[in-house]
């Protein structure tokens, strides 16, 4: 007989309304941070803010729109960055209950408003008694109108913001009470105008601004947003008239957004987020469960860290001096525990030491070979943690030069899940290459890179095509007109040249 659980019952409107009022919720700023073009982390004292330029009217949405597929891979990296990397991060994060993205608080909030009915998921961990919330990092496809719409947003904000150079988003970290527990959460902030007033930029039907409301909205008032700007647009994708401003104090308990929809919205993600706290376990067995209170607290375990991994970790992960291979439960669970330090004690655990290096690095990747699809999943996953872990510090162009054979081959596995999570690692792979690259010297290494990911470009999983094109606008920056010299060797054999033509754009401007 199937057993059915009970998971969460959603209350209405009008009883999350009357638990507290949104005003409850007051979010303070601790601290900021960017992301550059090509993905890394940036300190904001080292990035211009966006702020917003002028343009003229019309403005045609459409411009440079080909009809290709939009993905949102949702990282929360940056923020676990943060926190490492800030004073302040470190400091906050004994203070809170809960960390999170804001995307994820304002789906959960969004639910009993959401006119679309759109599904949402995320992942959940409690670790050392905090609760952790991130998107799935998936990637999630539109359909053709939800995908133009979307294009017209992101074309609109290029229209009406000037960012800095190099900066692709800019992020507040803040906290704040909601319900009964203390977040820190990190919020993208589009611009910042004249005044010194942060600014939400959306795009929206002027017939629609009922339904759009409420979510913009509440976005906007978790991410300690002044202003939301929104441009009307109509069904061709074109402004034809000046952004309308409305303060976000002064929505809620007006016409197009009533008070007790704002309370029910926080009011659900308190109550959500209550709730999760009191379902998941007090305390797990990994490794380290209060490395947050105890030696990390004061930046020592990076003294302990090679006994551990060499001690612990690499006996657990397989084959090593003579031990059989351990089942995929217990190699699971250890390369999870890799991950998981890093999220638990956040500042540097990895003291890396050569030795060391070498015995874990090799054993992740004897497993890139494993039968078991799920273990070849973990081990790439795996993979890239050591490679943003240990850095340009740990992994020099030798060292590189040994693990890209192994990171091709698993273009070729069965398993589309695991090339997506391959190219990410590859990803990872070229942010190491450092600038001083001997280009001439390593032309071997190159050319066996560009020709093993052009392969790729005409698989047949437009997933996959693209992961690959995103992951040679990076890696032709090394090299680019011998990168051009490959593609224009190899781009009449594929089916479509549609990526190969965007790159020898990319490069030969």
């Amino acid at each position: 007989m199937t057993e059915f659980h009970k998971i969460y019952d959603i209350k209405t409107v009008s009883e999350y309304s009357e638990i507290q009022s949104y005003s409850a919720f007051q979010p303070i700023k601790v601290g900021d941070y960017s992301i550059s073009e090509d993905g890394n982390f940036v300190d904001c004292n080292k990035a211009k803010v966006p702020t917003l330029k002028s343009f003229n009217l019309p403005l045609d949405l459409n411009v440079g729109y080909r009809g290709e597929p939009t993905q949102y891979i949702n990282r929360w990296e940056e923020l676990l960055m943060w926190i490492q990397s800030s004073e302040t991060g470190y400091h906050y994060l004994s203070e809170v209950d809960v960390v999170a993205k804001r995307g994820v608080l304002k789906d959960i909030g969004y639910s009993n408003h959401n006119f679309y009915r759109n599904p949402w998921k995320f992942e959940v961990c409690m670790y050392a008694g905090k609760l952790y919330l991130k998107e799935l990092g998936e990637p999630q496809y539109l359909d053709e109108w939800g995908n133009k719409n979307t294009y017209w947003g992101l074309k609109f904000e290029e229209y009406v913001i000037e960012r800095g150079t190099n900066v692709k988003a800019t992020f507040q970290t803040l906290t704040g009470m909601i319900g009964k527990k203390k977040r820190l959460l990190s919020a993208e902030v589009d611009a910042v105008n004249d005044k010194g007033k942060f600014i939400e930029v959306k795009t929206c039907f002027e017939h629609k601004l009922a339904s759009k409301i409420p979510q913009a909205w509440l976005q906007s008032y978790l991410g300690k947003v002044d202003l939301l700007v929104f441009g009307w647009k109509d069904r061709n994708g074109i402004v034809f008239s000046n952004p309308v401003e409305f303060p976000i104090e002064s929505i809620a308990g007006s016409q197009v957004l009533q008070e007790s929809d704002a309370n029910a919205m926080l009011g659900m993600i308190g109550d959500v987020i209550d709730w999760l706290c009191t379902t998941l376990p007090k305390s797990n067995s990994r490794l380290l469960r209060e490395a947050p209170v105890t030696s990390d607290a004061a930046q020592q375990f990076s003294v302990y860290s090679v006994d551990i991994i060499k001690e612990i970790v690499i006996p657990n992960l397989g084959v090593l001096e003579g031990n059989l291979g351990v089942p995929l439960g217990n190699f699971k669970t250890t390369t999870e525990v890799l991950q998981e330090f890093h999220l638990g004690t956040i500042g540097g655990l990895l003291g890396f030491h050569s030795q060391v290096q070498k015995d874990l690095m090799a054993q992740i990747v004897s497993s890139l070979d494993d039968d078991n699809c799920a273990t070849r999943l973990v081990s790439c996953n795996c993979f890239n943690f050591l490679l943003k872990a240990g850095g340009k510090d740990c992994f020099g162009p030798e060292e590189l030069h040994t693990l890209y054979v192994e990171l091709l081959k698993r273009l070729d596995d069965s398993s589309d899940e695991l090339r997506i999570a391959v190219t990410n690692t590859f990803s990872t792979f070229f942010s190491l290459i450092p600038e001083d690259y001997d280009r001439e010297f390593y032309k071997a290494h190159l050319q066996a890179l560009y020709r093993g990911l052009l392969i790729h470009l005409d698989d047949p999983n437009q997933a996959i095509q693209e992961a690959v094109y995103k992951v040679l606008e990076t890696a032709g920056k090394i090299h680019p007109q011998y990168l051009c010299e490959h593609i224009d060797n190899v781009k009449h054999k594929h089916r479509s040249s549609l990526y190969c033509d965007k790159l020898l754009a990319l490069f030969t401007q």
